[in-house]
């Protein structure tokens, strides 16, 4: 085999995961500028989103980063301009390949220390085993040698010594560096026979951690090794910090959460009023204790799919040896990512995505496609340039991406402006001859098709369909009080504070606006009550947080709780009800009195809405907050703001948890940030609310 140019992991596991496009894009910097180039010539454009490595069951923001945006906000004028520039040319350093999850400072933060407690966890295993049968194996660390060179030549001395049962980050190489690989962990055993522990911050096997230690097998293997097993060392999620495990064997502290709260009947205003009334701190700060490791780590062998279809990750592995030529996919790739610059532009206008494997079935584990089927018809990563600011397909929310490059590769199409109606007889169908389209998109194509007409009479974002759902879900807002309320959390993969679990949220801040009666105005917040609290110390936040929440909570007397997605704050209340058993009744009381503000635009089946009641074309076919607020009222913003962003404030409360941001930097500079932050989400919803009524009440007017 001989390669053009070097394959890295990550570009070989991106190629796999999308397509050989992007695994070229991301390949070297100078390939992603000139992709920005690309774009900036109207050549082409990207969807090219990486999922973060968000392994928490519940979350308030988006899962994915815009990788352009992210590059784009790159200011220079910004406080954070040298920290994010440094991060950034570090990602294009890496030698295994640019990630640009890694971005994302909670993912360095919770990779880096699951790393180390991995291999502390291998250390008290061998000493165990050595105790155990009065021998005296030992483990190297060459985690130092950050060098590639270095690494691989450490390495082979390590090797050398016989009494090494593990490795830590060594380091080997194929085809004079043109494939180079750092092992997590590797279990050392005889006549050049190994096993494989690949280290990841998740509680799941998924299908790109296949592909990440299939590049570190076919290396390994190439330098003369036998890998017996492979496992993934993840995280077991049932792993409940100072009590070993969940009770009940329940796997996640949501669901038993969700237990408890299914076993109460409907809770009496009075009665969990009471408990509030004398309500003081739920005891004392617990004592952080060190994680048990053996409960903490799950050091899983099989692949994706069902207990009945799942194989060990070496069967899949060589599964996929007997069905694809490796040798082959690492030239090819080689190939690609050698390209010329009249050859890439002419790669990059293909209609097809270049992946061998393809996941067809959860239950059924990981189906390989043959050679014939293995590529997906319409490449919906890079396409012909469009304006992103217009109205195209892609805001259609809830939609096959591939099914929307194939409208634009084999239509043309890609303005909703060009469209006549979705019923259109080209539009590709489903097998049964039905429409792709739902409710959902019929509402979004009415918004872009009646634009002008609503930005004359804004009464006309009604679904007049469906204007007795609207009344109902407008008439849970007549109960005054209504508190508006807004949580912000952190999250950690090792849990940091007694009681928690990992990746648990937990809630450090809260803003609660509270309307009193319809003569609230936004634009004058002494019409409302106010009430707010941020943790201040690095210690568990959670019990001043409960104490002053739940006081807030009640102080206005009976009325009706509002979160924007809901189930985002029902979850963190419940996780709270799990730790502080003695005061379920309030908390339970919020949970059961609490309803969606995103119910005007996001439809339930269990509640009997459909989607956007109310649609602006601005919303770009989304329900986020941060789509529908500045839709409705676009002269309410967050671009005074320091910190404008959720996100951004839980890494910043986490840096300061952590330890990153001195105590007087965080009290005197930043958290009046975060306050105004989070108190400005509670605002948005009280303007989300107040614009909704006025547009109800103009419909009103026009057709009565």
């Amino acid at each position: 085999m001989k390669l053009k140019t070097p394959v890295k992991k990550e570009i070989f596991k991106l190629a796999l995961v999308d397509c050989a496009k992007a695994a070229w894009i991301f390949n070297t910097k100078e390939n992603f500028a000139k992709s920005v180039q690309w774009k900036a010539e109207h050549k082409f454009e990207y969807f090219l989103d990486a999922e973060l490595n968000s392994n928490d069951e519940y979350s308030s923001d988006a899962s994915s980063i815009d990788v352009y945006e992210t590059y784009m906000n790159l200011n220079k004028d910004s406080e954070d301009y040298e920290k994010l520039a440094k991060e950034w040319e570090e990602l294009w350093e890496d030698p295994m390949g640019f990630e640009i999850s890694k971005f994302s400072g909670e993912t360095i933060a919770d990779g880096n220390e699951v790393g180390e407690k991995a291999r502390k966890y291998f250390d008290e295993k061998l000493q165990y085993e050595n105790n155990l049968k009065n021998i005296d194996w030992e483990s190297i660390n060459l985690v130092r040698h950050k060098n590639s060179n270095e690494a691989v030549v450490k390495t082979k001395e390590a090797l050398t010594n016989q009494k090494i049962k593990y490795l830590y980050e060594p380091a080997f190489q194929y085809e004079d560096f043109k494939l180079l690989t750092r092992c997590d962990i590797l279990e050392i055993k005889k006549d050049n026979h190994v096993a494989l522990y690949e280290v990841k911050a998740t509680s799941k096997v998924k299908i790109e951690h296949f592909y990440d230690v299939m590049y570190q097998v076919y290396i390994l293997e190439k330098n003369g090794y036998i890998v017996d097993d492979i496992f993934i060392c993840r995280i077991d999620s049932s792993y409940y910090k100072g009590e070993g495990n969940l009770p009940n064997n329940f796997s996640k502290i949501s669901k038993l959460g969700t237990a408890n709260y299914e076993t109460y009947g409907k809770i009496d205003f009075e009665e969990a009023y009471d408990i509030v009334k004398t309500l003081s701190v739920p005891g004392k700060v617990l004592k952080n204790k060190d994680i048990e490791l053996e409960k903490y780590f799950f050091l899983d062998a099989f692949s994706h799919g069902d207990d009945q279809n799942r194989m060990t990750l070496i069967e899949e592995y060589r599964r996929f040896q007997s069905t694809f030529d490796m040798d082959w996919i690492f030239e090819n790739l080689s190939n690609i990512l050698s390209l010329n610059d009249l050859e890439i532009e002419k790669y990059m206008n293909k209609f097809l995505c270049e992946t061998p494997i393809v996941r067809k079935s959860i239950k059924a584990g990981w189906i390989y496609k043959t050679a014939n089927e293995s590529k997906t018809p319409y490449c919906s990563h890079v396409l012909p340039w469009f304006d992103k600011q217009e109205d195209t397909i892609f805001d259609f929310s809830k939609f096959d991406k591939v099914f929307k490059a194939e409208i634009y590769r084999e239509l043309g199409i890609v303005y909703l402006d060009d469209l006549n109606s979705l019923e259109d007889p080209n539009l590709p169908r489903k097998k049964d001859g039905k429409s792709r389209f739902t409710y959902r998109h019929q509402r979004i194509f009415y918004g872009v098709k009646n634009k002008e007409l609503i930005n004359k009479d804004i009464s006309k974002c009604i679904d007049s369909n469906n204007i007795d759902v609207l009344e109902r879900v407008l008439s849970d807002y007549q109960k005054y009080p209504v508190y508006m309320y807004d949580f912000e959390t952190i999250k950690h993969a090792v849990p940091r504070f007694e009681k928690s679990t990992p990746y648990q949220q937990i809630p450090f801040q809260y803003s609660i606006d509270v309307i009193l009666n319809n003569e609230y105005d936004y634009n004058n917040e002494s019409t409302m009550n106010h009430y707010q609290f941020i943790g201040e110390d690095i210690e568990d936040p959670r019990p001043q947080f409960l104490i002053n929440f739940l006081k807030d909570m009640f102080r206005d007397g009976k009325g009706v709780y509002v979160a924007y997605n809901e189930s985002f704050e029902k979850t963190v209340l419940k996780c709270l009800a799990v730790v502080y058993p003695q005061f379920e009744k309030p908390i339970f009381y919020i949970i059961q009195n609490t309803i969606d503000l995103m119910d005007f635009f996001a439809g339930s089946s269990k509640k009997e809405t459909t989607d956007f009641l109310i649609y602006h074309p601005h919303f770009k076919g989304s329900y986020s907050i941060k789509k529908t607020q500045p839709a409705l009222e676009p002269n309410f913003s967050y671009n005074d703001l320091v910190i404008n962003k959720g996100d951004k404030a839980s890494q910043t409360f986490r840096e300061y948890v952590d330890g990153n941001i001195p105590e007087a930097a965080f009290k005197n500079r930043i958290l009046p940030d975060m306050i105004k932050y989070c108190n400005r989400d509670t605002m948005a919803m009280v303007v989300i609310l107040k614009k909704v009524e006025e547009i109800y009440k103009k419909y009103k007017e026009a057709y009565e």
